[in-house]
């Protein structure tokens, strides 16, 4: 089994919170859901928005680890692609919804390639300052 590397981008981080990058409301909004993600998916843990990406049947995990009144949101892109609106799974649930998800994205998702996923906590359609977890890049397939 493959391990995924957790990378923190310091330089994407810093250019995304200077810029105030925006985040619309597209994307798709996670389903709750009983339990967690699986055992052997690729997850970022720790941070006030968590998240695991599971390869077979390409879903996206996200759960709200504080109740602040902000959204989680996971945010992915493949190699090749960069981050938009539409790549972004939306957890309005709150903490007490434990982990939600985004699945059915086999259509989505590009196989044979890598995937970057990154949780984040926002404020409508912003990233809240300081509450952006590390990005995790794992392998499609």
């Amino acid at each position: 089994m493959k391990k995924s590397a957790t990378v923190v981008s310091a330089a994407f981080f810093a250019a995304v919170l200077t810029a105030g990058t925006a985040f619309g409301a597209s994307g798709y909004t996670a389903r709750n859901v009983a339990g967690g993600p699986p055992a052997g998916a690729a997850c970022s843990l720790g941070g006030w928005a968590e998240g695991c990406y599971v390869k077979n049947g390409d879903a996206i995990w996200v759960r709200d680890t504080r109740d602040d009144g902000h959204h989680a949101a996971v945010q992915w892109w493949t190699s090749g692609q960069s981050a938009s609106d539409d790549h972004t799974c939306h957890d309005y649930s709150g903490k007490a919804a434990g982990w939600t998800v985004c699945d059915g994205l086999a259509g989505v998702i590009a196989e044979h390639t890598n995937i970057t996923f990154w949780p984040m906590t926002m404020e409508g359609g912003r990233i809240v300052s300081g509450g952006a977890s590390p990005q995790t890049i794992s392998p499609t397939s």
